[in-house]
């Protein structure tokens, strides 16, 4: 019975698969003749997008800020709307019993107790979110009249394809859903891609004040979408998956460690927790300063020798790369990861001193810039130094 289930599923996966991998992405079985050129009509959603941002971050707050609005409760809007009419399906019950269902032997699962629920405005959305959609995959399990759990388990790694068809399915304005959920999908990225845009256009702006933030946005706007182009071609997948693994896996724990040993170590945590209590006015917890001290780099450090020992080369659905695009995927992780001693070599050499070991010492030894702004402000009125430090108010 389980084998017809998934066999159904499988063919009902496989007419939805051709006509989003072929028509909408057209994608490429082999690039080892080059990635082809930019899709036209991908090409115009990519150039949409960039404009959305160049208009969202061009003006600033002014700007960032009305958008900022849209982004965080249209979602919520087109959630509950889902909801509300995912709920009425046929079959939506047996979907949100099985995502509310408990499993106790789950929590002896390493994943399921090391996981820390971090924000209730997550958790919220979360539930909204997966109420939203298991209603409508319960829905689909009810019209290929087969179990939940198969569907679900089948639907994982397509959710985009069975949600899109489940969508379509509705009996009344199934566009007017589809437009609105992939339009929350749209919100969403803009969301984030504003926020990762905005922090570069901040960081040139501070390096460069003298040019109007306009520019410079128009600038990073116009190379984003230039660099985005590879994606729209057939073999864009590819490289999207290859870009992804090379330049997003296993050298983030990388940087991640390098920067936490700078802070921690090099600066020190003890001039870091003093500069964080004259900023925030109270000492951070006992618990917190364990987790950045020991916690973290040993669990980023653990991390990573792991994924070091299970690494494997990707592979696009199950077919390789050609060697040339490992090579380029190795120069991407390189030149990632040769920030941090170009940066190094770069301070070395503009630091003063007679020998390499005065160099070194001027080199690691931190400047403590926050304990020579309590000084001042001591020098200056102690009396406000005092509440800043301790946390009052005049």
């Amino acid at each position: 019975m389980k084998g017809s289930i998934t066999d159904a599923f499988h063919a009902y996966y496989l007419t939805l698969s051709p006509s989003h991998s072929n028509y909408v992405l057209r994608i490429k079985d082999d690039i080892s003749d080059g990635v082809g050129l930019p899709d036209w009509r991908l090409t115009l959603c990519l150039l949409f997008s960039w404009v959305v941002l160049f208009l969202t971050l061009a003006w600033g707050v002014k700007s960032s800020g009305k958008v900022a609005y849209f982004t965080a409760l249209f979602p919520y809007v087109v959630l509950v709307t889902l909801l509300i009419r995912g709920v009425t399906l046929p079959g939506a019950t047996d979907g949100m019993l099985y995502f509310v269902r408990f499993d106790a032997g789950k929590l002896l699962d390493p994943n399921v107790r090391d996981a820390w629920i971090i924000s209730l405005t997550d958790t919220f959305t979360s539930l909204l979110a997966g109420f939203t959609i298991f209603a409508i995959l319960g829905n689909l399990a009810h019209q290929l009249d087969t179990n939940i759990e198969d569907v679900v388990r089948a639907a994982a790694a397509a959710w985009p394809l069975s949600l899109s068809d489940a969508l379509a399915k509705f009996t009344w304005a199934p566009q007017l859903f589809a437009v609105l959920f992939f339009l929350m999908l749209f919100t969403l990225g803009v969301g984030s891609a504003a926020g990762l845009t905005g922090c570069a256009v901040g960081i040139i702006s501070d390096r460069f004040p003298t040019i109007n933030k306009i520019y410079i946005t128009l600038g990073i706007t116009v190379l984003g979408f230039l660099c985005g182009l590879v994606y729209t071609t057939p073999g864009g997948q590819w490289i999207l998956d290859l870009v992804d693994f090379f330049g997003g896996g296993f050298i983030v724990y990388v940087l991640a460690i390098v920067e936490i040993a700078a802070v921690s170590y090099i600066y020190g945590f003890q001039r870091m927790f003093r500069d964080l209590r004259f900023m925030l006015g109270f000492d951070v917890d006992v618990f917190t300063k364990i987790c950045w001290v020991v916690i973290t780099p040993l669990a980023l450090l653990a991390i990573f020798i792991y994924s070091l020992a299970v690494f494997r080369l990707p592979t696009y659905d199950g077919n390789a790369y050609p060697q040339s695009a490992y090579i380029c995927g190795w120069i991407l992780t390189s030149v990632a990861v040769g920030v941090v001693p170009i940066c190094f070599a770069h301070t070395f050499s503009r630091t003063p001193g007679d020998t390499l070991l005065q160099v070194g010492c001027c080199v690691f030894w931190p400047v403590p810039y926050f304990s020579n702004i309590i000084s001042i402000f001591q020098r200056i009125d102690p009396l406000l130094c005092s509440c800043l430090y301790s946390g009052r108010t005049v």
